[in-house]
């Protein structure tokens, strides 16, 4: 027989986690869309896309942003030269991941 208390913890715990999990994600969207909202506040096609597939999301809506983004990378790619980010408005990531903790 399943102690009552163990049972009550365990669901407890779990409930918990799922709910941090949950709120990092939320978190980590909320950031992305405010940083895009800021990137292309002066581009009403592009914030309209974003909007869409923010408050709406769909198919389509997936789709049409995928669209812009693409299109700022292609832009990116063929912005003259700058010391600063060598070419590129977006600094690549030397970052790795890494397997474990």
């Amino acid at each position: 027989m399943t102690d009552p208390i163990m049972l009550a913890a365990a669901t407890t715990l779990v409930t918990w986690g799922t709910t941090q999990l949950a709120q990092g994600g939320r978190e980590a969207v909320g950031s992305l869309v405010t940083f895009l909202r800021e990137r292309f506040r002066r581009e009403p096609a592009a914030r309209a896309a974003i909007e869409g597939a923010f408050h709406e999301p769909s198919p389509a809506a997936t789709q049409l942003l995928a669209a812009v983004l693409a299109e700022e990378v292609s832009r990116d790619r063929a912005s003259p030269p700058s010391s600063a980010t060598g070419g590129r408005r977006w600094r690549p990531s030397s970052s790795r991941v890494r397997a474990g903790w």
